[in-house]
């Protein structure tokens, strides 16, 4: 892909490399531009990878890897195991600790590895040698943040092109965010992605990252919302980067002029069509109960029976690991499983996460059960689908505690405020009776529960923040009288916010004010994205006009801001056909 090949080279650039000029540091390599068919906005149209080879030889190599890992895959542990790198840097490692305790899903086994001084001497800390083990042991996984230089994670050198060749990982190959410098680029074929995915049978099986300049705080909002996406829906990488692509671009932080910078310079070196061979959910172990004494160990309940490798890890509050163990592991069903814990536990929020390995079937499956030690708190099973306008959503949590709470307080903010008293279902779930009827034009709701015994407050939940659909409203913003080239008529302005046009709007215009204006509906082909004016072109009455438009479609969504009345007074009119224009504008 080297667009100074010559054309009779071997390495000649057979798909063009299409460059962006990025915010403030020049160009860089752009294949999200091949996604973009229709040139109207940056909502990808199809999901586009690179498979950045320049020989028979290389491109044999990635696809028997795509072919190897879809089609014979050496199942193992590894595919429910992340390994999360931080730069030198303190705000690598805070941004890790972020992914870790609010983004990675719970019931993957994680591994730090940290390179910053503070981690010297520490549990956390490792090198070019613990990465290569710790890669060639095997992860589904593998994110950096840090600095980069295009061929090398630069933070102290941790991991350079040459150290491609130590990996061994053919049996359990990695799929790669290096949310970085440079490391995405593919047009001098010598970038640390290209390299970990084609030079070796080992290594990569896909790489997500950057051909331009990183930029610190908006890498990370990049790939925070990846991990759930990925791990929690059946998609495929392409699809999974994409909508993260577009969650990032449409949310209220980061900056604004970056933005588009960061879509086209982050690149997918890899199968946007591949599934990453990821652990099954498994419900076979239960805990006995969801608080725990200062004193006692926790239990595991098993329904059936189950022999072969597991690996399981504690974490508690703080996010601090606490036990991280693998074993081989006979239980029959009906038996419990007791871990026990270190003596000086701290009170608070645990979670216990395991992966095992059936020896009959040698299928993956993993987990994750929250506990706590003496301290009331609430499940909160969030939502991952966004939550449609008009649908009701009686907010349920179920509280754990070892004595029933006498109330439980509902506090909502955001586009809508109100605070509310829960009911106790039939289930022991706490639920707003009335539930809350989701609308439109809400695009931020956030919610908190607070539990209360005798008067006092005895536990606060975390804050979560409801999905809310963007994809099915129609506003209609305003109503006037003008023209478009040679035809008059009322001008609508509509906005649409969903992510794609919305076809067939219709336009009812009925006129209140007796001045001879028929009621009438007129399909429209569609509405773009955001706010476009529409022209229903009419003949100019006599005098002013009193209108009121409604506009309808398909969709499932709120109506209230789906009708406008205005009076317009016209200050145009149609020249007559016999002038040379007929009614619609055209020539006679």
């Amino acid at each position: 892909t080297n667009p100074k090949a010559s054309k009779n080279d071997l390495s000649s650039n057979y798909i063009p490399t299409f460059f962006i000029q990025t915010r403030g540091w020049g160009a860089a390599e752009a294949d999200y531009y091949f996604s973009l068919l229709l040139n109207d906005d940056y909502i990808p149209d199809l999901h586009v990878g690179r498979l950045p080879c320049t020989s028979t030889e290389e491109v044999e190599r990635v696809v028997n890897k795509l072919i190897h890992y879809e089609s014979n895959p050496i199942t193992g542990l590894w595919q429910n195991e992340i390994l999360v790198i931080a730069g030198f840097e303190d705000t690598f490692k805070y941004q890790s600790e972020s992914l870790v305790r609010s983004h990675i899903p719970h019931h993957m086994n994680f591994k730090r590895l940290y390179i910053d001084r503070d981690s010297e001497g520490q549990m956390y800390f490792g090198n070019t040698d613990t990465l290569v083990h710790d890669w060639n042991a095997g992860k589904l996984w593998i994110n950096f943040m840090g600095h980069g230089g295009g061929a090398v994670w630069a933070d102290r050198s941790l991991f350079t092109r040459e150290d491609v060749a130590d990996l061994t990982n053919t049996d359990a190959l990695s799929f790669v965010t290096s949310m970085t410098c440079f490391t995405g680029g593919f047009a001098n074929n010598n970038g640390l992605g290209e390299v970990a995915l084609k030079d070796n049978d080992a290594g990569a099986i896909g790489w997500y990252g950057s051909s331009g300049v990183g930029w610190i705080i908006n890498d990370y909002l990049l790939v925070q919302s990846l991990f759930k996406v990925a791990m929690n829906h059946d998609i495929t990488l392409g699809e999974a980067i994409d909508l993260t692509r577009m969650l990032y671009f449409g949310a209220p932080n980061g900056y604004d002029d970056l933005k588009p910078s960061m879509l086209f310079q982050y690149n997918f070196l890899g199968d946007p069509s591949l599934r990453l061979a990821k652990a099954a959910p498994d419900t076979n172990f239960q805990l006995d109960k969801s608080v725990y004494t200062p004193t006692g160990n926790i239990v595991l309940e098993c329904s059936a029976a189950f022999e072969g490798e597991w690996r399981y890890q504690v974490v508690g509050p703080s996010n601090v690991l606490i036990i991280d163990e693998t074993a081989h592991l006979n239980i029959g069903p009906g038996n419990d499983l007791v871990i026990p814990l270190p003596a000086d536990r701290a009170n608070g929020l645990y979670r216990f996460s395991y992966t095992t390995q059936n020896s009959a079937d040698e299928n993956i499956r993993s987990g994750v059960r929250t506990f706590s030690i003496n301290e009331n708190w609430f499940e909160v099973t969030e939502m991952t689908e966004p939550v449609l306008p008009e649908q009701v959503y009686d907010f349920p949590t179920h509280f754990h505690s070892a004595t029933t709470p006498d109330s439980i307080r509902l506090s909502i903010w955001g586009d809508y405020t109100e605070t509310s008293i829960l009911t106790l279902d039939a289930q022991n779930n706490w639920r707003k009776l009335s539930g809350l009827m989701i609308n439109s034009v809400w695009q931020t709701i956030y919610y908190r529960y607070t539990a209360f015994l005798n008067g006092s407050i005895i536990a606060n939940s975390n804050t979560y923040q409801l999905p809310l659909s963007q994809h099915e409203n129609l506003a209609l913003l305003d109503v006037k009288w003008g023209s478009v080239g040679n035809e008059v008529g009322l001008i609508v302005t509509v906005f649409n916010s969903a992510a794609e046009a919305i076809p067939n709007i219709v336009f009812h215009v009925s006129d209140s004010s007796q001045s001879g204006v028929n009621n009438f509906t007129k399909p429209f082909s569609g509405a773009s994205s955001g706010t476009a004016d529409y022209l229903i072109p009419m003949q100019r009455p006599p005098d002013s006009l009193h209108v009121t438009v409604t506009i309808n479609s398909q969709l499932t969504e709120e109506m209230a801001d789906n009708s406008k009345t205005a009076m317009v007074v016209p200050d145009a009119f149609q020249i007559l056909p016999g002038v040379g224009l007929t009614f619609s504008g055209s020539s006679t």
